[in-house]
């Protein structure tokens, strides 16, 4: 009968353990409190530069594209106005 208060215990000290290690790191507060996002080539150029190549023009349109189905962050046309900026 000593046993099952002992077992609580341990059951109980290795829940709390448990939960005080986020099993992720958490995100910078930007990330967090972000709302819009701009997304243009490595070179700061974006999708309206009429000399991107096609596969950079394409590779914008899919980032774009993944972020609109994801619903998280709505797209910015200016990097001004974007609240983050993807390197």
């Amino acid at each position: 009968m000593n046993r099952k208060p002992a077992i609580f215990l341990m059951l109980l000290a290795a829940a709390g353990f448990a939960s005080a290690k986020p099993k992720h790191p958490s995100l910078p507060e930007a990330f967090e409190t972000a709302k819009t996002v701009h997304v243009e080539a490595r070179d700061a150029r974006d999708i309206t530069d009429i000399s991107l190549d096609p596969q950079t023009r394409n590779s914008i349109l899919d980032v774009q594209d993944a972020i609109e189905k994801w619903g998280r962050y709505s797209l910015s046309r200016s990097r001004h106005d974007a609240d983050l900026i993807p390197l």
